[in-house]
């Protein structure tokens, strides 16, 4: 089996080592062969002069793909995309970074469970003081099983796309059009979903490293509102009206959240008096 890694990074020089340095620490069994994709977006600092330097000596195949000018976040994906030939798709964006046993965690689970489209681990959050905190998408049991139903009526239940694994043969049927969608882990998610559950795995092995100065987190609460709502609209056109009813449930719960959690504190209530 073939595993493809891609290494997503632009302007990451503090943090781009331990990226590539916890690529290079994953030891995934005999029968998994390693790529490694560098999808690096023109960086003007010295990112792509450490990637190289770390990967010196490396016995992992690596491509670097070409760029004579920067393309932006969503084609950099696309052009990443198109350059995966394996059978499974691992994505490590460049500030972040994975832990012992990652690769091999999600290879196990895919190979063993062939109706899942893809699947994510738990993941530790390192905030921008330096604390670890871990995610909220914990699970029960040992998985947590998403289907296109709550990632689309819930809201994403990804949150970082350097905690996927996904099937490569999804990856390479992703349409032209998909890309003209503000895609990241939410819209990507709800992509593969459609062909196929997502399995969020319990063990946490990656590191999300929050950033106080990303776009989102300089927005005002009604600008996320917004911004969310248009997102929703573009990925119901997208798929052609086909999951309206769970996108307009999302939209509700976005415009209206008092009222959503009296609607669900009703449907608690009495669900208790009747049993149910």
């Amino acid at each position: 089996m073939e595993l493809d890694i891609i290494l997503i990074s632009y302007n990451q020089e503090a943090f781009i080592a331990r990226a590539v340095d916890s690529i290079l620490a994953q030891c995934p069994a005999d029968d998994v062969k390693l790529k490694l994709i560098v999808a690096d977006d023109v960086s003007t600092d010295a990112t792509l002069t450490i990637i190289k330097e770390h990967l010196a000596g490396s016995c992992v195949p690596v491509e670097f793909l070409p760029k004579e000018k920067n393309i932006g976040y969503i084609r950099n994906y696309q052009q990443a995309f198109a350059a995966c030939m394996g059978d499974y798709v691992a994505i490590l964006e460049g500030d972040d970074y994975w832990l012992e046993g990652h690769l091999q965690q999600h290879f196990d689970f895919l190979t063993a469970h062939r109706e899942y489209s893809m699947s994510m681990n738990r993941y530790f959050r390192l905030m921008p003081g330096g604390e670890f905190k871990e995610s909220g998408w914990g699970c029960a049991g040992e998985v947590r099983t998403v289907g296109i139903d709550e990632q689309l009526g819930s809201g994403n239940q990804l949150g970082n796309l350097s905690a996927c694994m996904f099937r490569g043969s999804l990856v390479r049927a992703i349409p032209d059009p998909f890309y003209d969608l503000n895609m990241a882990d939410w819209e990507l998610g709800a992509y593969m979903a459609q062909y196929g559950p997502i399995a969020i795995l319990r063990q946490q092995t990656s590191v999300y490293r929050i950033s106080d100065k990303g776009q989102w987190a300089g927005l005002t609460d009604g600008q996320k509102k917004s911004a969310l709502v248009a997102d929703l609209r573009a990925m119901d056109s997208f798929f052609g009206g086909k999951y309206h009813a769970f996108c307009r449930k999302y939209e509700f719960k976005i415009k209206h959240p008092k009222l959503q959690r009296i609607k669900h504190n009703c449907g608690v209530a009495l669900r208790r008096i009747f049993g149910k």
